[in-house]
């Protein structure tokens, strides 16, 4: 028993007078127009949904926002605006656990408003930064943060999580390969991140194991928009806003009445925008049986021309016109990076490069870039029909958007990685055979390795198609399909 007024009450009656306590706090708040910051948000002691999620944030989130601080630059920019859609989120799980579902979709999009706000900053970020030489952890976040779409899976979101997390792998690998041995802070904030998913991923396991679960019993959610429950617009972020980039989720609930205001927000359609972006607007899809196979020469430099190993496909149509976007040339050395972008039907080569330098090849068309001696890293992006010949490379070579790009390695390189390319070729010499390919979202990509014969080449295809299977009815092995 405790005593309250002179008079001793029950404990059993304390969950109530805590959430009237919390109701009366919550509307002092709005009316005072303080915005508590997120280490210092109550418990909502009606549910461990909400008590959880915020363990998540203090236990995982603000370690690795602490730690994106500590690196500064666009990193603790965008790491701020991942807070902020955790931060929403965790809203939208207060709300959850006290509402039942809205059948109204203008009331849905009004719940996630804040959430999409925050997760296309987050993309923005990243867009405006491409020069960034911490381009591998905004690519990280970017990916990586589109794991909150998972309130809009309507089967296991846990495992959408899973698939986020490891298509944010693909450049937090990068990032541990390139500090592991220069600095441990950059690998920490890599095993932080990737922590900070694996937890939201046991959470909505253990509380949403289906799909997001609402109270069936609770409240109207509009009455608690409009009432006790703060709006989710509270945290919508202030700063400003650059192009659209690359959150989050899979398809929307089914819909529902659609708002009669024209200029009401529709959070939905922004998700739409932010998952498609504006790196690949105006091409045009390419069907397989458009595409040219192998039997051309290779555009890059200096490479003999080969025969490829299996019988050659009949000729067909020749692709359709790929539109790229149009950016201004440039061809120069900014401090300890290359830029060669907005390049048409050119030859150019880098003769003076060295082992700290990097190189940003972007939005280049019919062009050859020839790299001498060796550099640290070489970045594609958005290039259509282009070569890249190069000696060696210490850390990576990465295409990202490309298409009928053609790569040659005339020494070494440790990682090779393509992410979102179709039809690409690499041409690997005698000294790179070692090298580890990493491939995410690609099609049509052969990788050429070198004969006895010198005008001779092996092509072998990258497979685009895998099987999965259960084994021991707890884990999943997953292969290349063979064809023949």
């Amino acid at each position: 028993k405790v005593l309250e007024g002179g008079k001793f009450l029950e404990v059993k009656m304390m969950p109530n007078l805590l959430n009237r306590l919390e109701a009366v706090a919550e509307r002092l708040e709005r009316v005072l127009g303080v915005q508590p910051d997120i280490d210092e948000l109550p418990a909502t002691s009606a549910s461990e949904v909400v008590v959880k999620y915020d363990a998540l944030i203090h236990d995982f989130l603000n370690p690795w926002v602490d730690a994106s601080q500590s690196i500064g630059s666009e990193v603790a920019a965008q790491a701020d605006a991942a807070k902020n859609a955790f931060t929403a989120q965790r809203e939208m799980m207060v709300l959850v656990s006290k509402c039942k579902k809205p059948t109204s979709q203008h009331v849905l999009e009004q719940i996630v408003e804040a959430t999409a706000g925050a997760l296309k900053q987050v993309a923005e970020i990243k867009d405006r930064s491409r020069s960034s030489r911490f381009w591998n952890h905004l690519q990280t976040v970017a990916e990586g943060i589109q794991a909150l779409g998972w309130v809009y899976v309507e089967r296991s979101p846990a495992s959408f999580i899973a698939e986020m997390a490891q298509a944010a792998e693909l450049f937090s690998n990068k990032i541990v390969l390139e500090f592991k041995m220069t600095d441990q802070l950059q690998v920490q904030w890599v095993k932080l991140f990737r922590e900070l998913l694996k937890q939201l991923q046991a959470y909505v396991q253990a509380f949403h194991t289906q799909h997001l679960t609402w109270n069936p019993e609770g409240m109207d959610a509009q009455d608690y928009l409009a009432g006790e429950g703060r709006l989710p617009s509270t945290y919508t972020s202030s700063k400003p806003k650059g192009a659209p980039g690359a959150p989050p989720p899979p398809p929307p609930p089914p819909a529902g009445p659609p708002p009669s205001d024209s200029d009401a927000p529709n959070p939905q359609a922004l998700f739409a925008e932010i998952n498609q972006g504006n790196l690949t607007s105006g091409l045009r899809h390419v069907s397989k049986d458009q595409k040219s196979k192998g039997g051309k020469a290779p555009i890059v430099l200096n490479t003999p021309g080969y025969k490829a190993a299996s019988t050659p496909t009949p000729a067909a149509a020749p692709p359709s016109e790929v539109k790229t976007p149009a950016i201004p040339e440039k061809f120069v050395q900014d401090g300890n990076k290359w830029f060669v972008e907005g390049q048409i039907g050119k030859q150019l080569s880098i003769d003076t490069a060295t082992r700290q330098q990097s190189v940003y090849i972007r939005g280049c068309k019919d062009t050859v870039v020839s790299i001498s001696g060796k550099v640290n890293q070489i970045t594609v992006d958005l290039c259509v029909s282009t070569g890249i010949a190069f000696d060696d490379v210490v850390s990576a070579v990465e295409l990202v958007n490309c298409k009928k790009v053609k790569v040659q390695c005339n020494g070494k390189m440790p990682t090779f990685a393509v992410d979102k390319s179709d039809e690409t070729m690499v041409y690997l010499s005698k000294s790179s055979l070692d090298v580890e390919i990493l491939t995410s979202k690609v099609a049509d990509m052969n990788v050429l390795l070198p004969t006895a014969d010198r005008d001779d080449w092996l092509e072998l295809a990258v497979p685009q198609q895998f099987k999965t299977t259960i084994a021991d009815g707890k884990r999943l092995v997953t292969e290349a399909v063979k064809h023949g």
